[in-house]
């Protein structure tokens, strides 16, 4: 049985380093702009249970005031911030990146720190899944009290 490989949703505008569909094989990346365009494609796509938030202070007002409502809708899926180290000295931002991400990274960002911190965040994804799954309640009563007796 062949895995489908795991996406990764790059929002912002990403450096080559990050965006390139190359440079991150073998995860398969998609690319937004936006906050709403992001909402837009997690809707969609289920599978995609990693973000990356490349930051960009052009946009970033836009972004702290509706990025907390996607991650809201999306909770399953986890994101890493990718910040240029100054950024992080602004209250705003760090307390935005410590309300809202898994984890953050700075610039200039390694592409093996990239994908390991990827691969970190899909298995934290999947380990949220689990324990956010209810049992059905037969099944619950059954593993507590054994086959129910007619």
């Amino acid at each position: 049985m062949q895995q489908e490989p795991r996406c990764v949703l790059v929002l912002g505008s990403a450096d080559a380093r990050i965006s390139s569909r190359d440079s991150l094989l073998p995860w398969q990346v998609v690319e937004t702009a936006t906050v709403a365009s992001a909402d837009a494609l997690l809707r969609q796509d289920s599978n995609i249970r990693v973000g990356v938030w490349a930051f960009s202070a052009d946009s970033i007002d836009e972004h702290i005031a509706h990025f907390p409502e996607l991650r809201s809708k999306h909770r399953l899926v986890q994101w890493i911030a990718v910040v240029p180290p100054g950024a992080l000295n602004e209250q705003h931002i760090a307390r935005h990146i410590a309300e809202n991400f898994f984890d953050f990274l700075t610039t200039p960002v390694e592409r093996e720190r990239l994908l390991a911190w990827l691969g970190h965040a899909f298995g934290m994804s999947m380990l949220l899944e689990r324990a956010l799954v209810v049992p059905d309640t037969a099944d619950a009563v059954n593993r507590w009290s054994g086959p129910a007796r007619r």
